[in-house]
């Protein structure tokens, strides 16, 4: 009963105080508008003359602003030397219609006459974007994706040229191929060092996102080295605008090189959130000179299966850290097992390469060149040892390193 009392006691005495706070409050407004009545004609000449004094006084800097603008004329000379070198590629995919309900769904294309008897071709097109890398013999760089089903490619150029291709030839592991047109007068785009590139970069994406050709967008380098869980991808990471469309198109540097292919967002959904990746210009320049040169891309291959250190593992092993890839397993007679390498071994530099993970040994082992041979360094518990070893041929059946 007491609490109870006491309760209700401050509840109304509670009240009694908001009431009194309100009509101060009330008070003291009324005050305010009265007062400002008598003095608004006053105060508004005032501002009137002070905000026109202020107003200049702040843009007096932007006559001078335009000679200490150094990003404009950075990015303007970037993209005039780049949109040359960036094409729009169209990939046509052929639809088998049995009947009318297959019809559904399909876009409205222009059909192909077919020959007599013959019901008439429809395509599905799909556009993305890609780089002109070698301008003597019509070579460009763009997106396994982009042409992987598709029955007919077309490139079109800057300049509203457009040619059919010449040959495809595809890698699927990396999302990379290079296609061939015949056509004179081309520009190429430079490929830079990607390893070069770093975080904080300033960089353009350029492309055809929702086919609208040679947009470009501006960014930085977020992350280097990142991957999706597939073998053979590492990735920059970029806050660069990409879209649907920009698959195959540069990620190009201040310096007007191309450091990355842009080939995938990150989000719930195929739209920009500010994760884009695009495979390194490194990577990209490898497994193009042997779709070029082979038709194909044939990796290194040592014969062993990997995992990661982790913390727990180190003691025992007698590591100085968690860097480095641990063999697992090692296959019977091939070359990791012919070199002298040994379950529980753990990799941590290939041909003077630093191996962090099982990621990086599969990386530098699949652009080893088969046949050549290869300086492994790897502890055996706890001893640092080094072996000389004959990388293989990867096997298409196989992706273990």
């Amino acid at each position: 009963m007491c609490i109870s009392a006491a309760r209700t006691t401050q509840e109304t005495g509670g009240r009694k105080m908001k009431k009194r706070t309100q009509t101060v409050a009330w008070i003291a407004g009324t005050a305010v508008i009265a007062a400002a009545v008598l003095y608004v004609p006053v105060l508004i000449g005032q501002i009137g003359q002070n905000g026109m004094a202020q107003t200049a006084a702040q843009g007096e800097p932007l006559d001078e602003l335009p000679e200490q603008d150094v990003l404009s004329p950075l990015f303007r000379a970037v993209t005039r030397t780049m949109i040359p070198a960036v094409v729009v590629v169209a990939a046509a995919e052929r639809i088998e219609l049995d009947d009318a309900q297959g019809r559904r769904g399909i876009p409205d294309l222009p059909p192909r006459r077919g020959r007599q008897g013959q019901p008439p071709e429809l395509f599905q097109v799909g556009v993305g974007s890609g780089i002109i890398v070698d301008a003597d013999n019509g070579y460009i760089l763009t997106n396994w994706h982009l042409v992987r089903d598709a029955d007919r490619v077309q490139v079109i150029l800057a300049d509203g040229r457009s040619f059919n291709t010449e040959w495809i030839r595809t890698d699927a592991r990396t999302d990379l191929a290079v296609v061939k047109i015949e056509a004179d007068d081309l520009i190429a785009a430079s490929l830079g060092d990607s390893k070069q590139a770093d975080v904080g970069d300033l960089v353009l994406a350029i492309g055809a996102p929702r086919g609208l050709a040679h947009t470009v967008t501006a960014g930085i380098i977020s992350a280097k080295g990142r991957t999706t869980g597939q073998i053979y991808e590492t990735y920059i990471q970029t806050d660069a605008a990409i879209n649907p469309g920009n698959s195959g198109g540069p990620l190009v540097n201040m310096r007007a090189e191309v450091i990355g292919v842009n080939t995938a967002i990150v989000g719930s959904q195929a739209v920009f959130q500010g994760i884009g990746l695009a495979i390194p210009s490194n990577t990209a320049r490898t497994v193009m000179e042997q779709l070029i040169e082979r038709g194909e891309v044939v990796r290194g291959y040592l014969g062993v299966q990997i995992q990661d250190v982790r913390a727990p593992m180190t003691e025992r092993l007698g590591l100085p850290d968690e860097e480095g890839a641990m063999v697992v397993a090692v296959e019977p007679d091939g070359p990791a097992d012919r070199g002298g390498i040994e379950p529980e071994d753990v990799i941590i530099s290939v041909d003077g390469n630093a191996i962090a993970n099982s990621y990086d040994l599969q990386l530098v082992i699949s652009e080893l060149e088969p046949g050549t041979m290869a300086q492994v360094e790897f502890y055996r518990e706890g001893q640092m040892q080094t072996v000389e070893v004959e990388i293989g041929v990867l096997p298409d059946v196989n992706q273990d390193e």
